[in-house]
């Protein structure tokens, strides 16, 4: 199931850690993705996470050249390559993977500093979103510190193809429907989430079936 690794642990608590990777990485996953970490092989225990956010890092070294002028294509590309400027990406748990099966509670224990993380294909996508009857929403709904409608809704684009390929084409419309359900106390929270998620195309993934 694991491919490439794309980066490694900096820090975590059993709600999110933070990961840094290279900026050539030539795979790294775009805001919203979900992505699994391993934690043990025996017994079996994979965290999965959205990345919540992705930052660049700098140092002394690129605040000269970014206060350079002139500043040539050569210099650019070895400050962000050969120096492997790293790219920081803050990952929001939404459950994990053991012997017994996907859960959506929280993690028991954090991953170790320096784990490997992985990107989650389209299968995997789809079996995660599609299980448990959307419990993981709730940390996505619940986050602090995160745009949840942008989170949410690059997530939800992302899932909608999967599941679409991955034979369940009513995902979205289900989805729509629990969000509704869960926040219809909160109106101005579910407003800013339905037009967060309004240019996604719901309508061809359900007539797809």
């Amino acid at each position: 199931m694991n491919s490439q690794a794309f980066g490694r642990i900096l820090s975590a608590d059993i709600h999110e850690c933070f990961a840094a990777c290279r900026i050539s990485e030539p795979d790294l996953p775009p805001f919203g993705s979900l992505v699994r970490i391993p934690i043990r092989e025996t017994p079996r225990l994979e965290v999965y996470g959205l990345v919540s956010d992705i930052r660049i890092e700098e140092d002394g070294f690129l605040r000269q050249i970014a206060s350079n002028e002139n500043v040539s294509e050569e210099v650019m590309q070895d400050a962000r390559v050969n120096r492997n400027v790293p790219i920081v990406m803050r990952i929001l748990f939404t459950g994990s993977i053991s012997d017994d099966g996907i859960s959506h509670m929280v993690p028991p224990h954090p991953p170790l500093t320096l784990n490997a993380i992985y990107r989650c294909g389209e299968e995997e996508i789809a079996t995660f979103s599609s299980c448990g009857g959307y419990g993981y929403l709730r940390h996505i709904l619940d986050a602090r510190d995160i745009s949840i409608p942008e989170l949410l809704a690059a997530h939800v684009a992302q899932a909608l193809i999967a599941n679409k390929n991955c034979g369940n084409p009513e995902w979205g419309k289900n989805l729509l429907a629990e969000l509704i359900q869960q926040k219809r106390a909160q109106k101005d929270e579910l407003l800013r989430m339905l037009n967060a998620l309004k240019s996604l195309d719901f309508e061809s993934t359900a007539e797809a079936k």
